[in-house]
């Protein structure tokens, strides 16, 4: 080896190592460059978190990576910023599949990705059913079955196919009858809606009969049942959450004295004592209550005049805490209000299919949504659902500073439909499942990329209701009534 091919050899090699020694440095530092758009570029990364896990990634169709056995998560790095089309898949689960974008320095994260099977497993638990009504603890169930003699209220424990018939039309004809009130032939009661008391052993009944709302109380522990028999009418009637035995409404038309009547006005009642009426006075005279919320000790109530006010009971008085709004809200005439809280004393009135939001800092009732058919509060009440007949849209109560990033007050359109959407319930924080038509499905509340939205299954015309407790799902489908496993496993 000459002495000048030895030189031209070390120049060589100190050429290739300042060229390739920066190189090197910038590529491990995520430096590449886009051949795309000619330039050098930082790259950024995806991470994902899935259920089940050892889930297939793929890329721009390519197989990716396998998420982790035990922890379903994944990290993608050294990917240039642009948009990728993934898609996640495993054997007998429905995928997901979105664009996403990678940003240069970034990690881009979906932490709450989950596959749904797409063979659900269904169980029978009865059959005659017409409807039925969830306890709060969500184990046990009351079943309204046809029978040739009219309906039965059954109470069946979930998982026990031996139900305890609670009360019959019959019984509750033959009470009406034994109380001189004039049955003809052929009546029939018709059930309306069912509410459980706190410690879910009474039922409220409400029915009708020719066009007139009765109210019942079920003792579900004996099986008595107490006609609430008030000279006047009553609207709302709740129970006490600190005493089963007591029920609140408003009445209106009761006689006070000297051919007074009472109008719009809210009273207490110990039904099993019978005719034992209170009236609770409050704050301001004679006001007419529109409607009245109870949490334990606490009582929030709107007035006619549009305020919304807070007091607390002292023995048959409800005595002024606090005025919530400053600006009234105009009451209509026929209108029907509802006030709807959470866990975290957030405030809403529904006025027929109307919602307002009282803000808390400016105390204020602000107009959120203007064609409501059901609202729902997520587990974490960091969100509400809201849905019409063929929309659904997820409010942000709260900032969210985990990607997605979210801002307090923040409404994502997630779904718009020709069909009609009927129920609709939070899975978990981050998924929904409703019906539509004669479908059941399930979509997530990610919106990066168009949400992930897969038909879990088909009935005809489902009423559905989750468990969130049980992690199941019941479906009534042509008076049958169907129990899943987990849906979310």
């Amino acid at each position: 080896m000459t002495k000048k091919f030895k030189k031209i050899l070390f120049f060589a090699v100190l050429l290739s190592f300042c060229i390739c020694t920066p190189v090197l440095i910038l590529y491990s530092q995520g430096y590449r460059y886009d051949f795309q758009n000619y330039r050098i570029v930082q790259t950024g990364g995806l991470f994902f978190n899935i259920s089940p896990p050892a889930s297939r990634i793929y890329i721009n169709n390519k197989l990716s990576k396998k998420t982790n056995f035990i922890f379903g998560s994944a990290f993608l790095s050294g990917l240039l910023p642009k948009n990728y089309e993934i898609k996640i898949e495993k054997e007998g689960y429905h995928s997901w599949q979105k664009t996403v974008k990678v940003n240069e320095q970034r990690v881009t994260e979906y932490k709450n990705i989950h596959l749904f099977s797409k063979d659900p497993h269904f169980s029978l638990l009865s059959s005659q059913i017409a409807g039925f009504y969830v306890l709060p603890s969500q184990r046990q169930l009351l079943l309204e079955k046809e029978t040739e003699y009219g309906w039965v209220l059954e109470k069946m424990t979930l998982h026990d196919k031996n139900p305890q018939t609670m009360v019959t039309e019959k019984n509750l004809l033959e009470m009406l009858n034994f109380n001189k009130v004039e049955i003809k032939k052929d009546q029939t009661i018709n059930l309306q809606k069912i509410t459980f008391s706190s410690g879910e052993n009474r039922a409220l009944i409400e029915a009708t009969l020719d066009g007139q709302t009765l109210y019942f109380v079920l003792d579900l522990t004996d099986k008595r049942i107490y006609p609430i028999s008030v000279e006047g009418i009553i609207k709302k009637p709740s129970f006490n959450p600190q005493n089963n035995d007591q029920l609140f409404f408003i009445g209106s038309h009761i006689k006070k004295e000297k051919g007074q009547y009472y109008d719009q006005e809210l009273f207490t009642y110990d039904y099993k004592e019978q005719k034992r009426l209170t009236h609770l006075t409050m704050p301001r005279p004679e006001e007419k209550i529109i409607s009245y919320k109870l949490i334990n000790n606490t009582i929030l109530w709107l007035n006619d005049l549009g305020f919304l006010y807070k007091g607390q009971f002292k023995q048959d008085r409800i005595v002024l805490t606090e005025i919530l709004n400053l600006k009234p809200l105009k009451i209509l005439e026929g209108a029907n209000y509802k006030i709807i809280t959470d866990k975290q004393s957030r405030i809403f009135v529904q006025e027929n299919e109307l919602l307002f939001y009282l803000d808390q800092e400016t105390r204020l009732l602000t107009k959120i949504f203007a064609s409501l058919k059901e609202l729902s509060f997520s587990d974490d009440d960091k969100k509400i659902c809201l849905r019409n007949d063929h929309e659904i849209i997820v409010n942000f109560l709260e900032e969210q500073n985990v990607q997605p990033l979210r801002t307090k007050g923040e409404r994502v359109r997630l779904l718009g439909v020709n069909e009609m959407i009927g129920q609709i319930f939070w899975l978990n924080n981050h998924y929904l499942i409703f019906s539509a038509d004669n479908s059941i499905r399930i979509i997530e509340i990610d919106d990066r990329g168009k949400p992930n939205l897969i038909e879990l299954t088909t009935f005809n015309q489902p009423k559905i209701n989750w468990l969130q407790k049980q992690k199941s799902l019941l479906v009534l489908s042509s008076n049958k009534l169907f129990l899943s496993k987990d849906i979310l496993q």
